[in-house]
């Protein structure tokens, strides 16, 4: 229950309602939306304030990489935030890590003002040169191959893998039973899937989405469980949950949350599957849902892919002065076509501070000579794969450099194209099909610049590419157009 304006001023514990707006909005700016919400049923005072839409709007604009223009479909942007609420996460972590086989899938989810939906589509890479076009010999005896590699990077946008829509949110009538018939609710819970509408492809392929549990820590940080968890040992994560990938066929999925304090923030599931309309009935009411009509035929649910999605801390993806090369890369794998990868530059404890202070005693020029040497990235780079092929899968290392400091280092390359580039030493990564025999062979590692990487093959004599994804763009719908 609301209290009267002057009851509120009058309080006198309550210093909050005595400051001026302006710093009252300022202290309403640090809340969360639940706190803001459960400040509003505290008086009028505070439920004028909390309505006050740049509140709103810098919510909004916590989980998208660019600025809104406006809060269509709807007149405030309260409206917007709660509508699509509690799925902004999808739009603020950006990129999501699917296990999907040897080869995986990887996610880009974003904001889309135009539709008023978070929508999730699959990166695409493409060198329009085919590549007998773009190798080259090079090296001392011209016996080395060049793969040159200048690959567009986009959305799949006419396959959409995911898209949350505003409004009432469409769950199954019987959980419990894959009869594929559903009902609108204005929030299901947690614990029931959210069918995707729009996405229905090929006329009867349905999906669903599906929060999911973190699983329990041991004492050293590794997941407390010995059923299958994801993402995988190898990519860097400080949450995990259960896998759905063996559950294909399951109707109701084990440990799932209850509340939003259960529910991962960090990963999700998605469900597809086929379904094949009945025969027609006439509209009929369900006992327990008062006031609900369904004119929808019978279904019969067909197969059934589960697919469970993580994403990636964007630490480890966002580059900072010692860690220059973190971020999301592509790669020209030949046959294998484009593939993305992680490249992790692990902290290290021993690190030197960035922060360099002259010591009293120390000219300029060995002053300026210690900062130059701080200033070389060092310590391990490794490129883990968050897409892979038939011979070196998802989640596995594709190639490391050990140290890409002094301690690597192995020369400066001096001939073009490579003219003026560190060249340190690294490993890469092989096995036979179905990742059998793997082994390690000794490679090189060109740092061309932050934004490209060159990886050399000894024993097979050849050079490819690896380039940094620009994610930010990929996440801005402005941008699509221009593809």
């Amino acid at each position: 229950m609301y209290t009267d304006n002057s009851q509120a001023t009058t309080n006198a514990n309550s210093r909050l309602l005595m400051l001026p707006v302006e710093l009252r909005l300022q202290v309403l700016d640090h809340l969360t939306p639940r706190d803001l919400l459960s400040a509003s049923w505290t008086c009028r005072l505070l439920y004028v304030d909390v309505n006050t839409d740049l509140i709103w709007r810098r919510l909004v604009e916590e989980h998208i990489p660019y600025r809104p223009t406006h809060s269509r479909p709807f007149p405030t942007y309260r409206e917007l935030f709660e509508s699509l609420d509690p799925f902004w996460f999808l739009a603020k972590y950006k990129i999501w890590v699917g296990d999907s086989g040897f080869v995986g899938r990887i996610t880009i989810t974003c904001f889309n003002q135009r539709t008023g939906c978070i929508e999730g589509y699959q990166p695409v890479a493409r060198d329009k040169v085919p590549s007998y076009q773009r190798m080259e010999k090079w090296g001392p005896n011209n016996d080395i191959w060049i793969t040159k590699f200048n690959p567009k990077v986009q959305l799949h946008l006419d396959d959409p893998i995911l898209r949350i829509s505003s409004g009432p949110r469409r769950v199954p009538l019987f959980p419990q039973f894959a009869s594929g018939q559903t009902y609108k609710r204005r929030w299901p819970g947690f614990r029931n899937e959210v069918t995707m509408e729009g996405l229905q492809q090929l006329g009867n392929l349905r999906s669903s989405f599906i929060f999911t549990k973190p699983v329990t820590k041991a004492a050293d940080g590794t997941p407390q469980t010995d059923k299958d968890v994801w993402p995988p040992p190898r990519i860097p994560s400080d949450e995990h949950v259960l896998e759905f990938y063996n559950l294909k066929n399951t109707a109701v999925l084990p440990n799932l949350p209850q509340t939003r304090a259960e529910s991962s923030p960090k990963a999700f599931g998605i469900r597809k599957w086929f379904e094949a309309a009945g025969i027609a009935s006439s509209p009929t009411s369900f006992p327990g849902i008062p006031g609900e009509r369904y004119a929808a035929p019978p279904r019969i649910q067909s197969g059934g892919i589960l697919t469970t999605y993580s994403t990636l801390d964007p630490k480890v993806y966002t580059p900072t002065a010692t860690k220059p090369y973190r971020g999301i890369w592509v790669g020209d794998y030949s046959a294998h076509g484009c593939e993305f990868l992680l490249v992790h530059q692990p902290d290290d404890v021993h690190e030197t501070p960035a922060a360099l202070v002259r010591g009293e005693d120390e000219s300029d020029e060995q002053f300026e000579q210690r900062k130059t040497e701080a200033a070389v990235p060092r310590n391990r780079l490794e490129a883990i794969k968050l897409t892979g092929d038939p011979n070196i899968p998802q989640g596995q290392v594709s190639f490391v450099a050990d140290d890409i400091g002094d301690k690597g280092f192995l020369r400066v390359e001096q001939q073009s194209p490579f003219a003026g580039v560190r060249v340190v030493r690294s490993t890469g990564h092989i096995a036979q099909e179905a990742f059998r025999n793997e082994s390690w062979m000794e490679s090189e590692l060109f740092l061309v610049s932050h934004d490209l990487l060159a990886h050399h093959w000894v024993e097979f004599k050849h050079i490819n590419y690896f380039r940094r994804v620009n994610l930010d763009a990929l996440c801005d719908p402005a941008t699509w157009s221009t593809w």
